[in-house]
Order: C-alpha cells, then structure tokens, then sequence
C-alpha cells in the first residue's frame, strides 16, 4: 500500500527526494520511481508542483500524486560480513 502526500505539508517532498509519481497509461495506473528534479510552484515554502525526472523521461505531477520512498539504514553494520 503506497501513502500519498497531503497537500499543504511543508515537510512532504523535498528536491532530490525519491519518489514514486502516479502515472496515468490508457491500460491503467502505474508508478513510476524517480526524484523531484525542480519545484515549479512554490506557495508558503512548500510545493504544489513538482518535476520528476525518472530513467526514461520526466512527468509534472502535484505532490497529491507523489509518494516518497522512504529508506531506513543503519550504516554498513548490516552489509559487512565478519570473517
């Protein structure tokens, strides 16, 4: 289940952020995964619209359509094998 952003939340979405961004095709609802490239509309210090630049090509989307990827990580303490 993918939790969208609020409109109005200063915090939602950030430049360089990861982001799944609803994409529209005539066989359904996909997400694709990019980052927010550039704000195109900023109103109070939080974005309306936004830029997001995937491998293929770039979508303008309202961040009511967005989804941040969020990732928890504690360092390389889990990727280091002991010998």
């Amino acid at each position: 289940m993918i939790s969208r952003v609020k409109a109005g939340d200063p915090t939602a979405v950030k430049f360089r952020d990861a982001v799944f961004a609803e994409y529209n095709n005539p066989k359904g609802v996909h997400w694709k995964f990019g980052q927010v490239d550039e704000d195109l509309s900023e109103r109070n210090k939080c974005f309306e619209f936004v830029r997001v630049k995937t491998s293929s090509f770039e979508l303008i989307r309202p961040i009511q359509r967005l989804a941040p990827w969020k990732c928890h990580h504690n360092g390389l303490k889990g990727i280091l094998w002991k010998r």
